[in-house]
C-alpha cells in the first residue's frame, strides 16, 4: 500500500495535466523513494541517540549522587597539613586492615 502512492505519482507523469507539468510527479516519486531509502539510516540514528541520551541520564544521576553526598558532608573546614594528610591516609588504612582481618577472625571462630 505505501507504494501506491509512488506508483500513482508515476502514472500520472503520463497523463496531460494543465495545473502540473509532467516533470512534478516524477519528481515527487523520486524524492518519496530517496526518502524511503533514508529511512533505515534515520531509524539507526535515532536509536543510537537513543542510547547517547540514556547513557547522559546515567551519568547525570551519578553526578548529581555524588553532589548530594558532598552537599551533606561537613567537608574539611580548615586545610589539612601534608602530614596530617598522611596520617589520616594511614589510619584509615590500618583501620581497613584491622577490619579485613577483624572479620577474618570472626568467621573462623564461627566455623569452630
Amino acid at each position: 500500500m505505501p507504494n501506491d502512492i509512488v506508483a500513482r505519482l508515476r502514472s500520472y507523469a503520463y497523463l496531460d495535466d494543465t495545473v502540473y507539468n509532467q516533470w512534478v510527479y516524477r519528481e515527487a516519486a523520486d524524492e518519496i523513494e530517496r526518502l524511503r531509502e533514508k529511512e533505515d539510516d534515520w531509524r539507526a540514528a535515532m536509536t543510537e541517540n537513543h542510547d547517547l541520551w540514556n547513557e547522559n541520564e546515567r551519568l547525570r544521576a551519578a553526578l548529581r549522587e555524588v553532589a548530594e553526598v558532598y552537599a551533606n558532608s561537613e567537608g574539611i573546614p580548615q586545610p589539612i597539613p601534608a602530614a596530617e594528610g598522611y596520617l589520616v591516609r594511614l589510619s584509615m588504612e590500618m583501620f581497613g586492615i584491622a577490619h579485613v582481618r577483624a572479620e577474618g577472625e570472626a568467621s573462623d571462630d564461627a566455623a569452630t
